[in-house]
């Protein structure tokens, strides 16, 4: 951190700290050569600026400025060691700028794309919901994680703890769109790794350990399973419903997932109240249409509250003297989630799609049935 209210300044507190951090040493391409050069060190680094209350307003003034200032410190330190100045393969590595009242703060960002992005979903339907939101509405749901969460370098334990939390329960997305929710639940409980399809984190620097992630990705992998859950999913729209399998099959789940075209009341999972899994409990997690998925027209309210009705009745149809049902459902208005007529709670509220959203919870004990 440091104080900056001119470009001379800025610069020259830039130059200071690459000097005496030695940057030189730790901006590297993945063959281990310093970036070099002042063109090539400008394209490698992509600089994100952002400001707010400060003199220095300009983001792209301030943005060439710290390229300018990086590209000539680098090239001055690191004459014996260039790359091509047209390499296309090189690492492209990304440096925050934020100023906020007069005060710099540079940091690197640990990947290219936001860590919500799992690297799964190349067929993305209408509204997804993120990836990230959907795994927290497993959990808020009671859907936990079947894996020891601590490193094992900490813990001394190669084993995942596969078994101590072993469920019989069925997950059921009645909305499913892009599956996102019955992958996210799927890959939870088989103990695959959220970011096994992402890259090792700080390519490009010094800091970035590719061997080490690929043996952290291989021992979790190791140790994944494919019992104790099922997961059932809906839609009535096909085109969701082929993204939602092309989906599964990248991530891997796709053997996991039943994926059934046509309305939530008439799933196959209704019908079996009295089956042979009429004892196993059910976690229903929903992402229904809401907001500007809607029309916001008079019809609005009706459609949107009739859903929720829909739902409830669903889940009570499905109730045995012998199955536990839980639900966490995400919507943007609370008071017509709670005109249901299901007990709900509100288990925390975020942002989705630019929108106010609430995730509710509720549950249906044998004994309410």
């Amino acid at each position: 951190l440091f104080r900056a209210r001119g470009f001379p300044e800025l610069q020259r507190k830039v130059k200071d700290l690459i000097i005496s951090q030695r940057w030189d040493e730790w901006l590297t391409n993945n063959s281990g050569n310093v970036l070099d050069g002042k063109e090539n060190a400008a394209c490698n680094i992509q600089v994100h600026v952002t400001t707010s209350k400060s003199k220095l307003m300009h983001t792209k003034a301030i943005e060439e400025r710290v390229k300018e200032t990086i590209g000539q410190i680098i090239t001055n330190a690191t004459t014996d060691n260039t790359i091509e100045s047209d390499s296309s393969a090189s690492c492209c590595i990304r440096l925050m700028v934020r100023i906020d009242r007069d005060v710099v703060q540079l940091s690197l960002d640990s990947s290219q794309t936001p860590l919500h992005r799992r690297g799964y979903r190349l067929k993305p339907h209408k509204a997804p919901l993120r990836e990230d939101l959907a795994y927290a509405l497993l959990m808020a749901g009671g859907l936990m994680p079947c894996w020891n969460l601590q490193p094992h370098f900490l813990t001394g334990d190669d084993s995942l703890g596969p078994e101590k939390q072993k469920q019989k329960m069925t997950l059921f997305d009645p909305f499913c769109g892009s599956g996102t929710i019955a992958i996210e639940g799927a890959s939870l409980q088989m103990g695959l790794p959220p970011g096994r399809f992402r890259p090792p984190p700080l390519e490009g620097t010094a800091f970035s350990n590719t061997s080490l992630w690929e043996e952290m990705k291989s021992k979790a992998l190791s140790v994944s399973r494919k019992d104790s859950l099922q997961v059932a999913a809906g839609d009535i729209d096909q085109k969701a419903l082929d993204a939602a399998k092309s989906n599964a099959r990248k991530a891997g789940v796709d053997e996991c997932i039943d994926f059934v075209k046509g309305s939530f009341v008439l799933h196959p999972l209704l019908k079996d109240s009295k089956g042979e899994n009429a004892s196993r409990s059910v976690l229903i997690v929903a992402n229904p249409p809401y907001g500007k998925r809607l029309s916001l027209s008079s019809p609005y309210k009706t459609a949107h509250s009739n859903i929720y009705r829909k739902l409830a009745k669903a889940i009570s149809s499905i109730s045995t003297s012998s199955r536990k049902i839980d639900y966490a459902i995400i919507g943007k208005d609370m008071r017509i989630m709670r005109e249901s007529g299901m007990p709900l709670d509100v288990a925390f509220s975020t942002k989705q799609g630019g929108l106010n959203v609430a995730v509710m919870i509720g549950s249906l004990s044998p004994k309410q049935s």
